[in-house]
């Protein structure tokens, strides 16, 4: 079975040396990418729509143009941990000489979607709920036009839908690492639902989205979608390897940065070895 794994960015980034993550150019779309890098605006995708989809063009994109039997969407800067013995508590492990490049290899991935079907990555626990916080942070309209398409369209995950939003943690960064059968059906369902919000959406204001709106609430909807289908997942530590990038396109002023993302981290740059 054949395995590749995206690593989605903004820009020209470094990368672990294991040949089979592929840096995955997002919000490629009239720019100029960095060579061998692949883009997100070629064959079936919605790359003009990065401002408000996130990393989720690159999820688009995998989902159309890719058929590795295992497969995954890492970030510039977060990665799946190579070891496991540390809790989400912990925050972040940046990466340096001593403990350099802990990132779960491919290999190391495959032995564990043996005993499940994908690996996700947990949010740390808020005293608010999901839902208090994207209140707080999008308003109630964006959430209320989600559950409204939720409940005409998908009746059957209404109540998982809400107790999600009740929950204090989520399914974090839209990342995942697992078999692409599976990522095929979550993102079939997922990108029809954000569809439809975005479509409610631009009817109600007679715009489009502009501020990460429907890649945080993809997030949500992750562990919707995965606890309705019994999906056997697994919440699996990431390392950091770098501070939060505060010179993103999404980043401007106005854009929200939920809280958790005002932690600044030190990063010593290491070398692979």
């Amino acid at each position: 079975m054949s395995t590749e794994i995206f690593v989605v960015t903004h820009k020209e980034t470094q990368m672990p040396e294991e040949p089979r993550y592929t840096p995955l150019f997002v919000g490629a779309a009239g720019r100029t990418v960095p060579e061998g890098y692949r883009r997100d605006d070629t064959g079936d995708n919605i790359s003009a729509k990065n401002d408000s989809y996130c990393e989720l063009t690159g999820g688009y994109w995998l989902w159309m143009n890719t058929d590795a039997g295992i497969t995954g969407l890492v970030h510039y800067r977060r990665f799946f941990a190579h070891v496991r013995g540390f809790e989400y508590k912990s925050k972040h492990i940046v990466l340096s000489k001593k403990n350099a490049y802990r990132i779960l290899s491919a290999a190391e991935a495959e032995k564990i979607l043996a005993g499940c079907d994908i690996l996700v990555k947990k949010s740390r626990t808020y005293k608010e709920t999901n839902e208090t916080l994207f209140y707080r942070d999008f308003g109630a309209e964006i959430m209320d036009e989600a559950r409204a398409v939720v409940q005409s369209q998908y009746p059957e995950y209404s109540s998982g839908f809400d107790r999600n939003l009740n929950m204090h943690y989520h399914v974090n960064c839209n990342m995942f690492i697992g078999h692409k059968e599976i990522a095929d059906r979550y993102y079939d369902w997922l990108f029809d639902v954000l569809g439809r919000v975005d479509e409610a959406h631009k009817n109600r204001t007679g715009d489009r989205f502009h501020n990460r709106e429907l890649g945080y609430l993809g997030e949500i909807l992750f562990g919707v979608w995965l606890d309705h289908n019994r999906i056997n997942y697994r919440f699996y530590p990431v390392v950091c390897t770098s501070e939060l990038d505060y010179t993103h396109p999404g980043r401007a002023e106005g854009c929200l940065v939920y809280p958790h993302e005002l932690i600044r981290l030190k990063f010593s740059r290491a070398k692979n070895g």
